[in-house]
């Protein structure tokens, strides 16, 4: 598959999972009519979004307040312990309660 034909599948701003090997994650960010495949994340580092401590030193360490380009690997990686926490925690034991 071409990067072009993947490109066009993928939805604007919905960070999804990486199967390259080398990144966690990717992302087509989109903004003002253009478009980029941005790849965060190393995949040989845990991550524990559930640890209030870890995502603090990350954010501080990061500077993820001056993070506002959609196009940087660094805005997506400051941004995902959020959308992380809520499909990985909260929906799954949302799941788990609804089944029991």
């Amino acid at each position: 598959m071409s990067v072009k034909s993947m490109k066009d599948r993928m939805p604007c701003n919905k960070p999804t999972r990486a199967n390259d090997g080398k990144h966690d994650y990717k992302v087509k960010a989109c903004k003002d009519g253009k478009e980029k495949i941005v790849r965060y994340g190393d995949a040989s580092m845990p991550n524990r979004p559930d640890e209030p401590g870890r995502r603090k030193a990350f954010r501080d360490r990061h500077n993820c307040d001056e993070k506002k380009d959609k196009f940087k690997a660094g805005y997506w990686a400051c941004r995902k312990p959020a959308w992380i926490w809520l499909f990985c925690v909260i929906l799954p034991l949302e799941i788990l309660r609804l089944a029991s």
